[in-house]
């Protein structure tokens, strides 16, 4: 992925290819569309179900959605694309293989130049750098992102190219990049929701229909389901559902012993970790202190019993324990904050295993520049100023 780069002047960061050092005293950079076109659709979905991605793939996809327009030819002058000689694209449609950043020796003044390898290389059967299996998969990013009523605010579908998943509610990720909370507006239609944020684990609004506001702060990420009002909670393990549907799969839950039940060994294994370890740590925020505790407390399943036999530290044990009594029975702790949107595990740069994926995905610009004319061509989608 390309990282805080800027060709030509131009933001890139988010596009996907690679740079490597060059002799000289530039980076040498090669970005390909289909690669950047084709890495959403795994990615996107991805954060359903580990919401601690969502403000790094928000940041990325918003970053990617704007560099991306700088794979068509008329984002560029003639001198600065291989292939403007050819006319069978009168609209722009079809995207350039890549883009180039001092990639050739023998082109070394190259800032910012679309083009690809057919023409360097002598293949292809006609001789542009125009790519269709890139422009192909273009629909990927026209199937997940629609723009909202604030500029560089946009609306990710994240079961648009989850293609098995299964029976889920309307699901969108938000980001903000401004440096102020904004408002931003979704229209539920004629039916009646429940608004539940995935990242701060908290129902936003109950029983809402037609066009309603949610806000989100600066630099954080919601992950909005739409689940039906009045529909019936419970939880399996980390996982909270409405009416049998699962609509959260990482809620803090304090079985630290993984056997299924909340019990007094898992508040032993809390107090050794404490201050120490993410052994205890219930609500994902990598750490192991009292909120956590307050967790196990909340779902202990013999709470008078197990109370009455708490280990050291006690004194830290008893503070806790007169704190939760004074808490509104069985409310998780995270509703008490309100929606203020805060996410449960702010990442910066990241990089951890996730079902197989290893995922780097804090690699791109902070602010980048992001008109708000929305143009979609056939199957392509890109914002322009």
């Amino acid at each position: 992925m390309i990282s805080g780069e800027q060709w030509g002047g131009q933001d890139v960061g988010g596009l996907m290819g690679f740079t490597v050092p060059n002799t000289g005293s530039s980076v040498r950079g090669y970005a390909f569309s289909m690669n950047t076109f084709a890495t959403a659709m795994p990615m996107v979905p991805l954060v359903r179900y580990e919401d601690r991605y969502s403000r790094a793939i928000g940041k990325w996809m918003l970053n990617a959605a704007n560099a991306a327009r700088l794979f068509y030819a008329d984002e560029h002058t003639p001198e600065n694309q291989s292939s403007e000689f050819w006319l069978g694209d009168p609209n722009n449609v079809i995207a350039y293989e890549g883009l180039r950043h001092h990639w050739f020796e023998s082109f070394d003044s190259e800032e910012l130049f679309a083009g690809g390898d057919p023409l360097v290389s002598e293949w292809g059967p006609i001789n542009t750098d125009f790519s269709i299996y890139g422009s192909a998969v273009t629909g990927v990013f026209g199937s997940i992102i629609k723009t909202t009523n604030v500029e560089k605010i946009l609306q990710l579908d994240l079961l648009a190219t989850d293609f098995y998943h299964d029976a889920a509610y309307p699901t969108y990720l938000y980001y903000n990049p401004l440096g102020t909370s904004e408002s931003v507006q979704i229209d539920l239609g004629s039916g009646q929701f429940d608004l539940y944020d995935a990242v701060s684990n908290s129902f936003l609004f109950r029983n809402l229909t037609g066009q309603v506001a949610f806000t989100i702060a600066s630099d954080k990420a919601v992950q909005l389901v739409l689940a039906p009002a009045g529909g019936v909670a419970t939880t399996e393990g980390s996982k909270l559902l409405v009416d049998g549907v699962v609509i959260d799969y990482n809620v803090p839950y304090a079985d630290f012993d993984g056997n299924g039940i909340v019990d007094g060994l898992d508040l032993q294994i809390w107090e050794g970790a404490y201050g120490l370890t993410v052994a205890g740590d219930a609500d994902g925020d990598g750490d192991s202190d009292g909120q956590d505790f307050l967790v196990w407390q909340r779902q202990l399943q013999a709470a008078a019993p197990i109370a009455a036999a708490v280990p050291e530290p006690k004194s830290l044990v008893a503070a806790l324990l007169a704190l939760t009594a004074v808490l509104s029975a069985g409310r998780i702790l995270r509703q008490l904050i309100s929606p203020a949107l805060i996410v449960k595990n702010d990442l910066g740069v990241s990089r951890a295993p996730i079902r197989g994926i290893s995922v780097a995905c804090e690699m791109v610009s902070q602010t980048a520049p992001f008109p708000g004319r929305q143009t979609i061509l056939h199957n392509r989608m890109l914002f322009k100023a």
